[in-house]
């Protein structure tokens, strides 16, 4: 078959269409959700979850940025297509430090968190420079700092016997990255909040995040999953709920 005919059998449209059951893909293929749609994340709508009217006691808990799904027939089925001007990424390990500023063109947390060094803006890229909230001077000296208390300054993390790691409140995931030259697996998370969206820096750039909060449900891993928590001014009462997560 030649690629113009496989074309015309499987042309998508750019439409906005939503779930139905039973769900069924047309055999022309899925269509595109419209190009606004290019941040859409599932369950994470904040028009629908102000219309929820969620208790005020809830909102202590941050409950509105946990996962909400509306009903079925109000769910997208469409591909969210890229943002304009998407390359391909930059390929691991530059891309710890650089990912192209087009395909994440967020420059708001730059300027709140500059001073913190998350990230910068370096003409077509946006450079991270390895710091966070509570290690702007770089992780790798804050990872070693970590290390040293666990050990009685005779060792690292690993050798601590760290290798699996969940990080709360991970920002931009920088913890993380620089983890890995210690051979330490982290799962980063963090909400989609007033610092946009995060977990989208942090997927760029190659690190294993998701979208997440530590609210009123459960996290969903086994016991024992991790050998380490690390919560840099994560804001979580992790003594509510008797230590209950």
């Amino acid at each position: 078959m030649c690629v113009a005919a496989a074309l015309a059998k499987f042309a998508n449209k750019i439409e906005l269409t939503h779930r139905r059951l039973p769900i069924v893909v047309p055999e022309t293929g899925m269509n595109v959700c419209p190009l606004k749609f290019n941040e859409y994340i599932p369950c994470h709508n904040a028009t629908y979850v102000h219309q929820l009217h969620l208790p005020s006691s809830n909102l202590s808990t941050r409950e509105e940025l946990e996962r909400h799904c509306p009903p079925l027939e109000q769910r997208l089925f469409c591909l969210v297509p890229p943002p304009k001007d998407y390359r391909l990424p930059i390929r691991w390990p530059t891309s710890r430090d650089f990912v192209w500023r087009s395909n994440v063109n967020h420059t708001h947390l730059a300027q709140v968190k500059g001073g913190q060094n998350w990230v910068h803006v370096h003409g077509q890229f946006l450079w991270f420079p390895g710091g966070g909230t509570h290690f702007k001077h770089g992780a790798s000296e804050y990872i070693q700092r970590l290390g040293n208390m666990m050990t009685n300054e005779t060792g690292d993390l690993r050798s601590a016997g760290v290798v699996q790691v969940l990080d709360v409140g991970c920002g931009v995931a920088s913890f993380a990255a620089y983890l890995l030259s210690l051979g330490i697996q982290t799962m980063s998370f963090a909400p989609k909040d007033s610092h946009e969206n995060q977990i989208q820096f942090a997927l760029e750039r190659g690190i294993g995040a998701m979208v997440s909060a530590v609210a009123t449900k459960q996290m969903p891993y086994p016991a024992a999953s991790f050998d380490m928590v690390h919560c840099s001014r994560c804001r979580v009462d992790w003594h509510a709920n008797d230590g209950i997560l």
